[in-house]
Order: structure tokens, then C-alpha cells, then sequence
């Protein structure tokens, strides 16, 4: 039976993963210098206020996320089954494939969710299959949308994508909803922050 550990035991141990290098060195050069000291020394400081991380990855998604992941691009699937299988932080499938009348609702709520109606403009989760891939966070058996967390794993993922694209095992390299103009400044100067959403860059 697996158990939780502390943040701060958890992150001694993801150190010395051996795919954590790639990722700092990723984080600094893509990301920046301020997101890796956030996830390296502040998430630290959050043992205190009692969030705890599984000790090993989950390893493989839930029947639901892999249901929701086969609605979506090939090279989604590859990376996402890659990053499950790695990333000490647990996560899940939120949405692949979007249908017009979802895209609709969302765009029509109050206030709306979406700036893109799924009629006069299409959203990448509107095509079949679909471009885009939303995630969450699963942290103390619950879903987490936490901006460290997601930080996180937004950090994960595209590190593994930007590597399984230079080796050719996708096709296509990847944009994320943090960092939409891949400038290597995320979150402040985005327009919209989307940190849950990936998708293919054709």
C-alpha cells in the first residue's frame, strides 16, 4: 500500500529522480529562474499547511482519463502516458475531445468560460480527433488546480514533450496554456492563464 510523505521528504526524493535534472534545467532556461526557485525552495513551505504528495507516480491513469485521452491527437496520448508514468506529482485527464454544443455552454455561461464559441471560430478541442488536452492535479486524494501544482506539472509535461520531440517519438511539438507565447515567462504576462490545457502546434 502506498503511503503520502511530507512535501518536504517528497522533494529530497524527487532530486534525485532521474528525469528531475532535465526538468530544472528546462525550468531555468525556459521557464526561468523565478519558477524554479518556487518549486524548489517554496513548495517546500508547504508542509505546513499539510498537503502531501504520493511517494511514487501513479503509473497509470484512471478507465475515465483514459477514455477522455482517447479522444485526442496521437501525440497527446504519447505524451501524456509518458508524463503519468514519470511525474512524482499524480494527475488526471479533465477533457479531450469537446463537442460544439459543450463549447457552446461554456461560452454562453455567466461569466463566460471561453472566449471561442465552437461555431464562428473552432476550439482545438473541437476537431476529431482533438488537438487540445486539459489535466488536473490529484493531490491528497483530491482534484487540485493549485498554480504550484500545476506549475509543476506544466513544467513536467513540456520538458518531456519538447524531448520526445527532438527524438521524433511525436511529431509535433506542444504548446502550453501557461506559457502561450513560449517566452519563458509564465503566469504574469499572459492574457489568459490556462495552466491545465495542452495542446498540438501544427
Amino acid at each position: 500500500m502506498k503511503k503520502n510523505i511530507p512535501v518536504g521528504a517528497w522533494l529530497k526524493r524527487l532530486l534525485a529522480h532521474p528525469v528531475t535534472k532535465k526538468v530544472i534545467v528546462w525550468l531555468i532556461s525556459i521557464v526561468g529562474e523565478k519558477l524554479a526557485e518556487v518549486l524548489t525552495k517554496k513548495l517546500v513551505k508547504q508542509e505546513s499547511a499539510g498537503i502531501v504528495l504520493k511517494e511514487e507516480p501513479m503509473n497509470k491513469f484512471s478507465n475515465t482519463s483514459e477514455k477522455r485521452l482517447s479522444t485526442c491527437h496521437k501525440d497527446l496520448q504519447i505524451l501524456m502516458h509518458r508524463a503519468i508514468e514519470t511525474s512524482p506529482v499524480d494527475f488526471g485527464i479533465a477533457e479531450g475531445h469537446r463537442s460544439v454544443e459543450r463549447q457552446q455552454e461554456l461560452f454562453n455561461s455567466h461569466p463566460p468560460r471561453t472566449q471561442i464559441d465552437g461555431v464562428k471560430k473552432k476550439s482545438k478541442h473541437n476537431y476529431d480527433p482533438s488537438q487540445a488536452v486539459d489535466i488536473f492535479g490529484w493531490v491528497n486524494g483530491r482534484t487540485c488546480y493549485d498554480i504550484r501544482v500545476m506549475s509543476f506539472l506544466g513544467g513536467w509535461i513540456m520538458s518531456l514533450a519538447a524531448q520526445l520531440h527532438k527524438e521524433g517519438i511525436i511529431e509535433n511539438k506542444i504548446r502550453w496554456g501557461g506559457n502561450w507565447d513560449s517566452d519563458g515567462e509564465i503566469i504574469t504576462d499572459q492574457t489568459l492563464v490556462d495552466t491545465p490545457h495542452f495542446e498540438v502546434v501544427f
